[in-house]
């Protein structure tokens, strides 16, 4: 005889944060969490055995979930490192770099580097974007602060500018305990997802949990990556997946907003420009990045440019077909 309960009532006793029944589940499957469990083995509250087993089971699944999250920052954090060290090769070759080297456009750069260039960088992430803001709440008018002292100097702007934006995503780092507890519905069910397909007793699970956990073991048999239904709940909640795709996309877009923003403060050159600024931003970000690996992005870019293109429209044509 199976007696039909729910892991969140146990979760609770233990002091393991539950999420709620209606959590995101997959197709033909129980809610994630809810389990058909051997009464013989829940004896009643007072079963410690299973209190403890349960919450062993739920933190292994946590850090799992917090180690996958950190990596995703990681390749953020990598992702800036390698946008900026860009951006001052492109700077110093940028022929009204002195003039533009002051405080107010450091700053400027600085206070809107996560709530624009962020946003340009993952325009479906307006999860991402929240948890990164309640990060760093508090901070940026420390940052500002910092960056005094630069007008003039290239080397002392970016130095300045790179000091402080560096120590900003730092932050990031703490995004796994945010994320566990801004979005903590969603994350406990990707917890118990987890647990669901890789750590509870295959002897509790119904049919279709049984399904997708040998689903699962075909898909990815040493286990080097999460479930797929696990990394499909913490893409919605925002989480870009960990890897040099991630890095690449975070530099492209940090290159392209700086030199966009050092754009929009040149009024000769915004006299002068007829086209779309954050197109020769991207096309000059693209160039700077990997001129002959994204030849095709940048003859996309410049698609509509009649002059002043990075790349021979002779050249773009056997591309654009």
């Amino acid at each position: 005889m199976k007696l039909s309960t729910t892991i969140f009532a146990i979760a609770l006793s233990i002091g393991v944060p539950a999420a709620p029944r209606d959590a995101a589940a997959q197709a033909g499957r129980d809610q994630p969490g809810v389990k058909n469990l051997d009464p013989l083995v829940i004896a009643g509250d007072d079963n410690s055995d299973l209190r403890a087993a349960l919450k062993r089971e739920y933190d292994q699944a946590d850090q799992v979930l917090k180690s996958y999250i950190l990596q995703s920052m990681l390749a953020i954090q990598e992702g800036h490192r390698v946008g900026f060290q860009h951006f001052t090769v492109w700077y110093r070759n940028y022929e009204n770099a002195k003039k533009s080297s002051a405080d107010a456009i450091a700053q400027e750069l600085f206070k809107q580097l996560l709530p624009v260039a962020f946003k340009m960088i993952f325009p479906e992430g307006k999860e991402l974007i929240e948890v990164m803001t309640k990060v760093v709440e508090g901070t940026i008018a420390v940052g500002e602060k910092a960056l005094t002292g630069t007008e003039g100097d290239i080397n002392l702007f970016l130095e300045k500018l790179r000091t402080a934006e560096e120590l900003e995503i730092a932050k990031l780092l703490d995004m796994p305990k945010q994320y566990s507890e801004s979005r903590h519905d969603e994350y406990a069910a990707a917890v118990l997802e987890y647990l669901d397909i890789r750590l509870q007793d295959p002897k509790f699970l119904s049919a279709d949990a049984a399904a997708a956990r040998a689903a699962d073991s075909a898909a990815d048999p040493r286990r080097t990556d999460l479930p797929a239904s696990v990394q499909t709940m913490l893409t919605n909640m925002g989480v870009p997946a960990p890897g040099s795709k991630t890095a690449t996309q975070v530099a492209e877009g940090v290159l392209e907003y700086h030199i966009y923003e050092i754009m929009q403060h040149d009024e000769n050159w915004k006299m002068i420009w007829p086209y779309s600024e954050k197109e020769f931003a991207r096309a000059h970000a693209l160039q700077e990045m990997d001129a002959a690996g994204n030849k095709a992005r940048i003859c996309q870019t410049e698609r509509s440019w009649t002059y002043f293109r990075t790349v021979p429209t002779a050249e773009c044509a056997p591309l654009l077909k």
